[in-house]
């Protein structure tokens, strides 16, 4: 992405798999221009004495902890982003949730703390639930297999992620037994950690089926439930199309405005649930799962 676009500002994970953010935050220092003075900002779950220095000391300007909060988020943006970049607003919080797939969430979910952290956007939020739903299945499956396979750096990479994950949903408690795992991963406690994973993975998968049925009840992201127009699929098909040359290209803004017209329409439940699984994997910048996913649909329509 540095390589076609300058940005006044990078939050950089820390925890990533195949290379972490202080490996990237080197790579993007040695560069020549821009990318040497360019503010960096860690993005971690480790808040712990000494890690900000040890950031500072890789070449990164900042911290901000996960799961991260608006106030803090703001502070961040305030000090380290072009001041002719800025501009200030009143935040309306406090309101009562009015979407109807989030008032459902709700009866599991703490969807209005949720909601407070990212700045009160419900649209946003939708996006989260959308990429969670995207992600987390896959990664449930990966973890066991990290198990399985006494992978245990790779698992506390994966179930790093998800406690962060938990967190933005609003699955707090659950985001708690991952960070449990997660410690117990570090300490190298395997019996305490496979143990745990057992009981974690079937609470996620009840969790994935309440938030699935939510979705496939036909309920549009922007709370519409039933009342969007039935879409033509020979248009989707043009439009995917379209849409995976965007991708390719990366030109991110352009395929996002696409989906965002997609999913105006109606296809049916399962068409209509994973069109919102491709919107979420290329707001994730998952573009390799976005692309994969358009060729399945593709080809399904096609027999």
């Amino acid at each position: 992405l540095v390589k076609d676009k300058n940005y006044d500002i990078i939050f950089m994970d820390h925890m990533m798999p195949e290379i972490n953010g202080i490996e990237a935050t080197k790579v993007l220092r040695s560069r020549l221009g821009w990318t040497r003075t360019v503010p960096i900002i860690a993005l971690t779950a480790n808040a712990v004495t000494g890690m900000k220095e040890m950031y500072i000391e890789c070449g990164m300007d900042d911290y901000i902890s996960k799961p991260i909060e608006i106030p803090e988020l703001n502070r961040i943006l305030l000090k380290w982003l072009p001041k002719e970049k800025i501009s200030m607003r009143e935040r309306d919080e406090g309101r009562d949730i009015s979407n109807p797939v989030l008032r459902r969430l709700a009866s599991v979910l703490d969807v209005k703390k949720a909601l407070q952290n990212i700045g009160g956007s419900e649209q946003a939020y939708l996006g989260i639930i959308n990429a969670f739903m995207t992600s987390a299945p896959e990664k449930l499956e990966r973890m066991s297999s990290f198990i399985d396979r006494d992978d245990f750096g790779n698992f506390k990479v994966d179930i790093h992620s998800c406690r962060s994950s938990l967190a933005n949903i609003g699955a707090f408690e659950m985001s708690d037994d991952a960070h449990f795992l997660e410690s117990a991963a570090a300490g190298h406690n395997y019996v305490l950690m496979k143990n745990g994973f057992s009981e974690f993975s079937s609470h996620l998968e009840a969790l994935f089926t309440f938030i699935r049925g939510i979705v496939s009840d036909g309920i549009s992201e922007n709370g519409e439930d039933g009342s969007r127009a039935k879409g033509r699929v020979e248009v989707l098909r043009n439009m995917l199309e379209d849409v995976r040359v965007m991708i390719d290209n990366l030109e991110h803004d352009s395929a996002m405005e696409n989906m965002d017209k997609i999913t105006l329409e109606s296809y049916g439940s399962d068409l209509d649930r994973r069109l919102f699984q491709v919107r979420a994997a290329i707001d994730s910048f998952n573009y390799d799962r976005a692309a994969d996913m358009i060729k399945s649909i593709l080809n399904t329509e096609d027999r």
